[in-house]
C-alpha cells in the first residue's frame, strides 16, 4: 500500500472512529488503525492503538499481546540504532558517556525482553473424507 493510500485509509478510519461511541469500541476498526500506523512506521502511535485494541479484547487475545510485544521490541531496536548512530557521529561529545550508558540500558532491556507465548495453532479435525461413488 502506498503512503498516499495509507494516509487516505487512515483518515477514513479515524473519521469513522470519531463518529460514535460504538465505533470507538469497534475492535476490528481499532486494529486496522493500529496496522496502518505500523505500515507508516509510526511505532509509537501503532503501539498506542494496539494496546487499546488489546484492552478492548480484555487482554485475552494472544495475537494482540504478541503484536504489542513485537512493536515494543521494534521501538527498542530503533532506539538502539539511533543511539549507536549518534555515538558513531559524535564519539567524543561531552554527553557521550551518558548516551553510552543509556544505550547499554536499552540493550539490557532488549536482552531481558521476552515475547509472550502463543498457544499452538489449532489442529485440523481428522475426520475421513466422505466416499464419493461415481458408478453404482
Amino acid at each position: 500500500m502506498s503512503e498516499t493510500s495509507i494516509d487516505k485509509q487512515l483518515a477514513k478510519d479515524l473519521a469513522e472512529y470519531g463518529s460514535s461511541a460504538q465505533a470507538r469500541e469497534n475492535l476490528a476498526l481499532v486494529q486496522r488503525i493500529a496496522s496502518l500506523y505500523e505500515q507508516k512506521a509510526d511505532l509509537n502511535t501503532a503501539l498506542e492503538w494496539y494496546s487499546y485494541a488489546s484492552y478492548l479484547a480484555d487482554h485475552k487475545d494472544p495475537a494482540l499481546t504478541y503484536k504489542v510485544a513485537i512493536i515494543e521490541l521494534k521501538r527498542l531496536d530503533r532506539s538502539i540504532a539511533e543511539f549507536e548512530t549518534w555515538l558513531a557521529w559524535y564519539p567524543n561529545a561531552e554527553n557521550a558517556p551518558e548516551v553510552r550508558a543509556q544505550l547499554n540500558d536499552l540493550k539490557a532491556r532488549k536482552a531481558q525482553a521476552q515475547l509472550p507465548d502463543l498457544p499452538p495453532p489449532p489442529q485440523p479435525i481428522s475426520t475421513p473424507a466422505p466416499r464419493i461413488t461415481f458408478f453404482p
